[in-house]
């Protein structure tokens, strides 16, 4: 089973084309292999529309599903909780809004892939495109 993170800026609006690209990744995903989706939940607030927006399409598409929440211990739990997400998978997805590339927390989850040499895709999401803004996969999308 791979073990897929995907992550999105909070400010993402998780409708129309954000929607369709994401859902055709998981289809894109889930028939290569059999996949169990990494999301991330908050410490404070409600988890954002995009992670329950990847869940719902997620577990429609018989995918597992398995939320990683904050350590103890304030916003350092939170960045631990990014450390362990990366660690558990196999492979980071990471959408962006347009002028927020590699920002906030989902620009620590690119980070720490890097750092640990996780496979790492980034893209905007932005006006009906998806525009490829960083990673390490060797094959760059187009």
């Amino acid at each position: 089973m791979r073990r897929i993170a995907i992550v999105g800026s909070r400010s993402l609006e998780p409708s129309g084309h954000v929607a369709n690209v994401v859902l055709d990744e998981l289809i894109e995903l889930s028939t290569t292999d059999e996949i169990d989706i990494l999301l991330r939940k908050p410490l404070f607030k409600d988890t954002s529309p995009f992670e329950r927006l990847v869940a719902e399409l997620a577990t429609t598409l018989g995918c597992g599903v398995t939320w990683f929440r904050p350590r103890a211990g304030g916003r350092e739990g939170v960045f631990g909780r990014d450390i362990d997400l990366v660690s558990s998978a196999d492979e980071v997805i990471a959408y962006f809004p347009d002028g927020e590339e590699m920002t906030g927390g989902t620009g620590h989850v690119v980070e720490k892939a890097l750092d640990q040499e996780c496979p790492v895709r980034a893209y905007v999401v932005a006006g009906g495109t998806v525009r490829w803004v960083g990673g390490n996969e060797r094959d760059i999308p187009t």
